[in-house]
Formats: C-alpha cells, sequence, structure tokens
C-alpha cells in the first residue's frame, strides 16, 4: 500500500483518470472462527475489496483479496478506459494472464503478439495438411495426431485424413549438422 498506509482509508474510494472514475468499496466477508494455540477461539473479520466501473453501458465488478492488488487493477482500468481501450477492460482475469503470458514469450522474437499467433496458425495448418501418405501417394491432411520430441526434432504420428493410414511428419527444430563436415 505504501504511500496509502500513512492516513485511514475512507470507502468506496475513486481512482480517477481524465474524467473516467473507477470506485474500490471494501466487503466485509463472513466472519470465520479462528483458535490459538491456548485453544481460545475468536471471531476474525477479513475484507474483500471490489473494483467498479461502467463499459458499455454496463457495471463490471472484479473482487481481490488484496487492497494493492484492487488499486492497481483499478489504475489500470481508468487508464484503458480513458485511453478508449474498451476491449482491454473486458478481459477476465484468466484472459488477461494468458494475454500477458503471449506477450512475454514473443518478446525475444520483435514479432507483434497478433502476427506471431497468425504465423503459428499458419504454420500449424502446413504441417499438418502436407503430411505425404503411401497408400494414397500424396500430400493429405494429418488427423488425430500425436507428438513427441526427439533429438531435439518434433515428430508428429497421425493417420491419414482420407484413407487413415498412418502418416508421420518430423519437424525439424535441432541444429545439429548433418552433412558430415
Amino acid at each position: 500500500m505504501g504511500h496509502m498506509s500513512k492516513k485511514r482509508m475512507s470507502f468506496p474510494m475513486e481512482v480517477q483518470t481524465g474524467s473516467v472514475i473507477v470506485k474500490i468499496y471494501r466487503v466485509r466477508n463472513k466472519a470465520c472462527r479462528v483458535t490459538a494455540k491456548d485453544n481460545s477461539t475468536e471471531e476474525k473479520v477479513r475484507f474483500s475489496f471490489m473494483v467498479s466501473f461502467f463499459a458499455d453501458g454496463k457495471r463490471r465488478q472484479k473482487m481481490f483479496a488484496d487492497f494493492g492488488q484492487a488499486h492497481a487493477e483499478a489504475a489500470s482500468t481508468a487508464g484503458k478506459l480513458a485511453a478508449g481501450q474498451q476491449d482491454a477492460v473486458e478481459m477476465s482475469n484468466k484472459e488477461s494472464s494468458i494475454y500477458a503470458h503471449a506477450t512475454e514469450a514473443v518478446k525475444p522474437t520483435g514479432v507483434p503478439l497478433d502476427l506471431a499467433a497468425k504465423e503459428y496458425a499458419e504454420a500449424r495448418e502446413r504441417t499438418l495438411t502436407h503430411v505425404f501418405c503411401g497408400k494414397c501417394r500424396g500430400s493429405v491432411g494429418m488427423v488425430r495426431f500425436t507428438g513427441e520430441e526427439e533429438n531435439g526434432d518434433v515428430i508428429l504420428k497421425g493417420s491419414c485424413a482420407v484413407c487413415g493410414q498412418e502418416v508421420v511428419r518430423v519437424v525439424e527444430i535441432s541444429e545439429r549438422d548433418l552433412s558430415g563436415n
């Protein structure tokens, strides 16, 4: 909480960016009984923090056990709404986490996430639709496949989409020298 712990906080708290206001409410949770080492019991009260805002004419709410997380979310949401980033605000916590992990994963490549996803989908499609089938004597699609790593390469084993014959695709990933030099 840092700078906020010096004075008593009052709720609902307003976090404002430009003309956008996001409120944080303190919500009293159901009390629970806690037994101390001396077997005495006491009722302990816990609080949660609800971030509340309006987007697309609808009230949105997110709950947090930690005030710091709630305040960070309120500030982030207010900033996004003030910047007109409506779609980013509507992501669930899980979607937001997935987006953050994906962004981190592609960061070393310097490729924007949307382009990386498009390239991945195209590469996956090419890999699974251009497999040679000995029975059909041509390029076919692969279905019901599994993959395993072998010597740094990926081996995909599945069935021909046309005749059902087992087909295999080796995706070379390793950088070993196969020339014998």
